[in-house]
């Protein structure tokens, strides 16, 4: 049985952060599950694709429906399949691809057309590429989601009016306070998403920022670049003391804000509220400090689009998205089909080519008298006419390959080409009746 392609995830659509975050994947995440699964499931090939929206496992394998691997899913989160419940969805073949093509173009996401999804399909391509878990198969899925999404970022407006987690984290904070130009700004982490709050918050105004960062060359890095300071995780206490509006973005595994270390710094500063946005997945702050008085928490969930200006414009635009996708995803179907017709096809023309050249060499015994030049020619002629017969045939099966049909067609195929082995023992078959000696 040939490898089913397969998709096993769970996103926005259909759990709040708290349960997505609990299956997030560091970045070599994948080769490490590969290694585990292998000794109980028949996969193939695997890419994690592992963003704030979404946890996706994408997979070749001979079995549709296997559990072991939703068994090994909530062992990774740690919580049995009751409590994941219908969070967890499964898309086999053509759903998979479709799904895929989707969420490269930003049509999944939870800001519709933002940018950073493109990237980060990319990234988890390139990174089962190193780890060695991906093959032809995803290999081709991949880059024409990712083929897919370049189109439509080129040839639509999707991405013109787009926002960011982080620029609408900006937006709600602005919201906030009357102005942040006099606001104690301080970021927690120092990859894009941090990169791309300073530029949002700077736009607003925003003059007094900290950055704070477990490397502290990544911290100076960022904090210069945008005139703030820099510091490492041990100035993080103290950061809370001196903050009025905190972002938090670090990739760290697990929570870096507790309750206790918010609480003792607001008895600190009794008088002064705090406001923290955690865009970080997994989140950087555990939710029982929304209970501190004086501070208000708002996670990945609370940044909706209803911030979103350019949603309209946006909305416009999926018309023409969906186009482009459609010819894309027919590409990958007409991939898939000729992959499924292949082995036959390449049996059908290396039969024709066997008994062309048998042919060849008893004609050119009765041609005394060429050159090789005029040899030469007659050898392309003969090569000309089994390309042109076997055109039409093979174009045929490809057409088919992928249907209910193809079965039946790549069996009459094999009957009328005498490809069975009963037919080929002696050395003729069909196509040799048609050619006279």
């Amino acid at each position: 049985m040939d490898p089913i392609i397969q998709c096993l995830g769970i996103s926005h659509n259909t759990a709040e952060v708290a349960l997505r975050e609990k299956f997030a994947f560091a970045e070599n995440g994948s080769a490490d599950l590969l290694r585990r699964t292998q000794k109980h499931l028949a996969l193939t090939e695997l890419v994690v694709l592992s963003t704030c929206n979404r946890v996706e496992f994408y997979f070749t394998s001979t079995n549709p429906s296997d559990w072991m691997l939703d068994r090994l899913i909530s062992s990774h989160a740690g919580l049995s399949m009751a409590e994941i419940g219908s969070s967890l969805y499964r898309l086999i073949d053509p759903q998979v691809a479709r799904h895929l093509f989707r969420v490269a173009a930003g049509l999944d996401s939870s800001v519709l057309g933002e940018p950073q999804i493109l990237g980060q399909v990319s990234h988890a391509y390139q990174a089962a590429l190193q780890a060695g878990t991906v093959g032809k198969t995803l290999s081709r899925l991949f880059q024409g989601a990712i083929h897919a999404g370049k189109r439509v970022r080129s040839e639509t407006d999707l991405g013109r009016n787009s926002t960011s987690i982080p620029s609408i984290a900006a937006q709600m904070a602005s919201e906030q306070f009357n102005s942040v130009s006099d606001v104690n700004v301080v970021l927690l982490g120092a990859g894009e998403m941090a990169e791309l709050a300073i530029e949002a918050l700077r736009k607003r105004g925003a003059q007094n920022i900290q950055v704070i960062n477990r490397s502290l060359a990544g911290a100076c890095q960022l904090a210069d670049r945008w005139q703030g300071e820099a510091g490492t995780l041990e100035r993080l206490a103290a950061a809370l003391q001196h903050a009025d509006l905190m972002i938090t973005s670090s990739s760290a595994p697990h929570a870096l804000i507790t309750r206790e270390m918010v609480a003792h710094s607001m008895r600190l500063r009794p008088r002064r509220p705090l406001t923290i946005i955690d865009i970080a997945f997994p989140r950087d702050v555990e939710p029982a400090v929304d209970e501190i008085p004086g501070v208000r928490l708002y996670d990945l969930d609370a940044l909706n689009q209803d911030l979103d200006e350019g949603l309209n414009a946006r909305l416009r635009e999926v018309p023409k998205v969906e186009a482009i996708l459609a010819q894309e995803l027919e590409r990958f179907k007409e991939y898939l089909r000729s992959v499924e017709a292949a082995p036959l096809i390449v049996q059908i023309r290396d039969h024709a080519e066997e008994i062309r050249l048998r042919e060849l060499e008893r004609g050119l015994k009765r041609l005394e008298g060429l050159s090789e030049e005029q040899k030469a020619q007659v050898s392309t002629l003969t090569q000309s006419l089994v390309n042109k017969i076997l055109h039409h045939p093979t174009t045929c099966l490809r057409g088919v390959a992928g249907t209910g049909d193809h079965e039946l067609y790549a069996e009459v195929a094999r009957e009328l080409f005498g490809l069975h082995p009963e037919h080929t023992s002696d050395g003729s078959n069909a196509l040799e009746a048609e050619c006279p000696r």
